[in-house]
């Protein structure tokens, strides 16, 4: 029912734990690794290749690139792109399905997860999902249609996770990731999907996302383009939307000096003052207008 593809580009130890878990799950997906460099430890290939297809991008493609071949590859009817590094719990297959049955119409299925550290100091969980049944105090699944709504909701909830499921339908009516955005081109597909097809917030946390010392995101934030592609994928996002209003620039400016300042204190930690101070008066200006 899904092409579960997932890009590599780093740690095997990583990709070795995700792997190890699929292949304990009983379910008919289609396993798929797109790898950007050969599998030092040969025996991920030997021990996977059972249920798990291996193939190698040479030369290699780049973050996005692999992104879209991931997302391209396969005939089933739903495609997930799921990062190497984070990790799927092993209800994901049995939930997945449920939601994909009860939900026909939906484009886009955004999972619950839970954030633990690899190596740092934070474990924190987390779920996607607030709409409250107070009577009961059981936390419900959600379809919301397509368009302003959508996207606003999705913007809201902050963070979008490895593992979002999509319809094949859906994917070939919107295209690929914005291989200009190459930073953050996930963040402005979510919202593009949002405002053409209906979303379903699952409430369940079907996905472990993890944080560690390798991750792609703190090697981008040294990018002297990094800044401007970011702001370019916020002020896509506010285009969507067919009648913002002034809250939504609001939003957007506010969203970006926070992560200006959460950027600018990683550099004032790791002690590189030039990076810091950059980013420090990006967190003190409006970037959109």
């Amino acid at each position: 029912m899904i092409d579960f593809n997932i890009p590599f580009y780093g740690n095997e130890f990583y990709l070795n734990e995700l792997l190890e878990i699929i292949c304990n799950n009983t379910n008919d997906y289609n396993y798929n690794v797109f790898c950007e460099q050969e599998l030092k430890g040969g025996e991920i290939h030997e021990n996977y290749n059972s249920k798990v297809n291996f193939h190698f991008n040479n030369p290699r493609l780049g973050m996005v690139k692999n992104w879209n071949k991931c997302l391209t590859h396969g005939e089933n009817d739903y495609v997930t792109v799921f990062h190497y590094d984070d990790l799927i719990l092993s209800s994901y297959s049995k939930i997945i399905d449920k939601y994909i049955n009860a939900f026909p119409d939906a484009g886009m299925f955004i999972l619950g997860y839970k954030r633990h550290s690899a190596g740092l100091k934070y474990n924190i969980k987390k779920k996607l999902d607030v709409f409250f049944d107070k009577s009961t105090f059981i936390l419900k699944p959600n379809f919301i249609q397509a368009g302003d709504h959508a996207i606003r909701v999705l913007r809201e909830r902050g963070k979008v996770c490895s593992g979002v499921v999509l319809k094949r339908e859906a994917v070939n009516y919107i295209g690929l990731f914005d291989e200009n955005l190459k930073y953050s081109s996930d963040e402005e597909y979510w919202y593009r999907m949002a405002s053409c097809f209906g979303i379903v917030i699952v409430p369940d946390i079907l996905v472990s996302y993890r944080y560690h010392n390798n991750n792609y995101q703190y090697k981008t934030w040294n990018n002297d383009d990094f800044w401007d592609k970011m702001v370019e994928t916020r002020r896509r996002r506010y285009l969507l939307l067919r009648q913002p209003v002034k809250s939504d620039i609001e939003f957007e400016n506010i969203s970006l000096r926070r992560l200006a300042t959460s950027i600018s204190n990683y550099f004032l930690k790791i002690g590189d003052e030039k990076k810091y101070k950059i980013y420090q008066r990006y967190s003190n200006i409006n970037q959109i207008k």
